[in-house]
This record gives structure tokens, sequence and C-alpha cells, in this order.
């Protein structure tokens, strides 16, 4: 995720005379969108003031924004040795300010901690952003976007208990609790048995979100009379089929009475996961129905083989999604899949652009999006392919809980649940992870893959290669 300040240009008003000038000609550059030149003003005032901790910052902040991540950790290095002792005698209001209250050498210094863990974090080294990230709290207690980079940069390298617990202050804004305080009208459910009672548990963030940790509904079901599930319509028929819940489904658009209620996304939290062998995996713990059918091949079986690989693809995440342009990839990424004469790909992307769909027709993938109406019919699908390659998305997290064998692209900097540097995923038995070598590399990773299928698939060579 990046995280970076993306203002125009956020330290344009500072207490510092020398430094405004500059600072507010580098901001008129970017809003031009000229961040070289922009780049080039602030390191020509460097040369003229090199002790100016403001400049630093600056230029630091650009080299963020063009993820130029250790330039900028040179840069705001250099900010902390300029800084390290006045956070108590500077307090003039700053325009770099987190909220209007701040002051502003603490705000700079923790957006300077905060933007170099950004930095950190972009190029996998957690631990020590984590430390950064913790700083920046330390000085800015109410600095929620450190805090939540924090929590995720904690669930990355596996300190689950207090990743989730930390996730837990979501709750703390209004606004958020407003949108479900028909939920929050009762007490939060904190793990221990209660008999005779009914449990209400939300789905309070995306479908994926929803899909990975309705695994916890059969434990808390386990610990009260009665489940009812409060889940947006295209999940609510698989959710029907959850494992080990009895009846649990209200009338739709009903909640009905209950006594306590909890997130999905807080149940790990609740039930005391601190650890990743810790993280309960039996699959499948969805069940797919059985139709409808998987459309016929358009493609012929070649001589020798008895039928076609069928593999089921997605490529794009959410439009609404934050972190859409670094989940997704290009179809033209899957060409060399689909070319094969013994795969038959199928698409399960709800969302095709008309040029994607015209990409689909020429790559002869068998496009499913018009019939594509829930959860449900996209598992039965799924559960009808030898295999899934997605990138991360709510597809992914759908075929490992049906326990599809899935393959699922990352970006170099992957979201927080599939952890770090691990070819396989805690949370699907079946799942493999293909990781980008370097940011934005998708042709290597996709490389990868191909020589995968063909020895663990095709049992066969790529061209010009050799399995031994």
């Amino acid at each position: 995720m990046d995280c970076v300040d993306r203002s125009p240009f956020a330290p344009v008003v500072t207490p510092d005379p020398v430094a405004a000038p500059w600072l507010s000609q580098a901001a008129h550059l970017i809003q031009k969108n000229r961040p070289s030149e922009a780049i080039a003003v602030l390191q020509r005032s460097i040369l003229l003031d090199p002790n100016q901790p403001w400049l630093w910052y600056g230029l630091a902040t650009l080299y963020s924004r063009q993820h130029r991540w250790d330039t900028a950790i040179a840069c705001i290095s250099k900010v902390l040795k300029l800084v390290p002792n006045a956070l108590e005698t500077f307090n003039q209001p700053t325009g770099l300010a987190v909220n209007s209250t701040d002051d502003s050498l603490p705000s700079l210094y923790a957006m300077c901690l905060y933007n170099r863990a950004v930095a950190l974090d972009q190029n996998n080294e957690t631990e020590e952003a984590i430390a950064q990230y913790r700083q920046a709290v330390n000085i800015l207690p109410h600095f929620t976007q450190a805090k939540t980079n924090l929590f995720q940069a904690l669930l990355r390298v596996g300190q689950l208990r207090e990743g989730f617990a930390l996730q837990e202050m979501r709750w703390d804004d209004p606004q958020k609790r407003a949108i479900y305080a028909n939920c929050f009208e009762k007490p939060t459910w904190d793990g221990s048995p209660i008999p005779g009672k009914t449990l209400l548990l939300f789905a309070e963030q995306g479908f994926g979100d929803a899909i990975q940790f309705s695994r916890f509904v059969g434990i808390a079901a386990e610990r009260c009379q009665r489940i009812i599930l409060q889940a947006p319509p295209p999940l609510i028929p698989l959710m029907e089929r959850l494992t080990g819940v009895p009846d649990y489904r209200p009338p739709a658009g009903e909640e009905g009475h209950f006594d306590y209620q909890a997130s999905f996304m807080s149940l790990p939290h609740i039930l005391g996961i601190g650890t990743i062998d810790q993280i309960p995996h039996p699959v499948p713990y969805l069940l797919p129905p059985s139709t409808p059918p998987l459309p016929p091949p358009q493609k012929p079986v070649p001589d020798g083989h008895h039928d076609l690989l069928k593999i089921a693809i997605c490529w794009n995440c959410n439009t609404d999604s934050p972190t859409r342009a670094q989940r997704s990839t290009d179809l033209g990424n899957f060409a060399a899949i689909a070319h094969l004469p013994q795969v038959q790909c199928y698409s399960v992307q709800k969302e095709v652009t008309d040029g994607d769909r015209e990409h689909l027709k020429d790559l002869n993938i068998v496009d499913l999006s018009e019939s594509l109406d829930s959860f449900a019919t996209t598992a039965a699908y799924l559960n009808q392919c030898d295999l899934v390659i997605s990138v991360d998305t709510s597809i992914a997290h759908l075929a490992g809980a049906i326990a599809r064998p899935v393959w699922i692209a990352i970006a170099f900097h992957g979201d927080w649940r599939w952890f770090r540097d691990r070819a396989d995923s805690p949370w699907y038995p079946t799942a493999q992870i293909f990781r980008q070598p370097q940011p934005g590399h998708w042709q290597e990773l996709f490389q990868a893959m191909q020589t995968a299928l063909h020895r663990d698939y095709l049992k066969s060579d790529l061209p010009g290669q050799s399995m031994e």
C-alpha cells in the first residue's frame, strides 16, 4: 500500500521564512505536473542552505512521490540529524500538520519517521519500518495512518496478536461506527461461551476479507446457540454454504433479535489468534454448488491428450479498491498461458472493459462475466476448473476457501495477509504464492508461472528449457 502523503505539497506553510519561498515554488511546479523541475529547485536551495530541515523534508517528499525510496530515506535521515532535540521548543502551527492542532516540529519529525517507515516498508524491510512507525506514533499518538501501517506491518511479519489488537482501533472512528450503528446496539462479543444467546456477525470490509475471515464463523457457532450473518447480497448465497453452521441466516434485510455482535475482521483478535500456526485452515470451509455447469471449451483437445487443462483467471481488482493499481495486472500477461494448446482459460473477471472483452476473444478465453451473478455461481465455476490463477482479489480467497488449487500473483510489496517471503499460505493450503521480484515486474512473475505450469500440470519443458 502506498501511504505517502499525496497532498499537492504538504509543508508550504512553515515558520521558516527562508524555506517557504523555495517550497512554494516547488509546490507550484508539482501542481503543473513538473516533478523533475520541483526536485531541481529544492536541490539548488539546499546548495545555498544545506542545514535547512524543511528543504530536506520537501526533497524527501518529492522523492517519495516518485517511489525513489532509498533517496527519500537519505533525505529524511538528514532531517532527523538536523532536528533531534527541538521537539519541545518549536511549536508554531504548520501546514504540514497531521491535523490542525499539531505543532510544527513534532509534526515534521513524526512525518519524517513515517515517510522513512513507508520507504522501508515498500522495500520489504519490515522490521525496521515497524520501529519507525512506533516512533512516529509515540510522537503523535493520534497519527491514524501510522497506526494503520503499523498493524499491517506487524501482521505481515506474523506478529498476529499485536497486529490484530491494533487493528481494532478502526472502531475509534465515529463515522465508521455510525455505519454499523444497528450492530453496536448490543455489546461486542469477547469470545467466551454464550449458551442460549444469539450472535450477530457482520462483514464490514471487502468481499475477499469476508470470505477469508468467514473461516472463524464455525468456531463462533460452537460458543453460542445461534449465529446471524450480515453480509452484502452477492455473498449471501455463498455464506449459506458455510460448513458447520446450521440455519443461521435471517430473513433478507432483517437481523432479527441478537444478544452480542462482532465483525468478521475482529474474530481473529476476539478468538486469540496470536501466531501463524494458530490460524485455522481446514478447507473447504465454503461449499460450492454443483451448478451452473462450466461452458464447453472453445478449443479442440490436442492429439495425445484426453482433455484440456481448465484454468480460471482473474487479472484485475475491484474498481473501487484504493490499491487496485498495485494489485492488478494486464490481461496480456496471461497470453502465453492462454495460447498453450493443452489449456483452456476461463475468465472469472466480473468487471471487464470493452478492450479486455475483445482481447479475451483474441486469446480464445471463455468470458464468464455475464453469468457471474453471485459468489456462489463463481465458486461453482472455479470448482470445475483444474487451476485458478488470480491477482490478490476476492477470487483468490474464494478459490482457497473451496480448496481449489490457486496460484496468486502478488506485488513486490504484497498485502499483509500473504506474509513475507512465503510461497505458501497458512490461510489456504491449496494456494501457491508468486511474487514480483521487483516492484512492477509482472513479466518475470508470469514467466515463473509458465515454468511451474509445464512442470506441475503439463509435464513438459518450456521451449529451450529442460526439466532435468
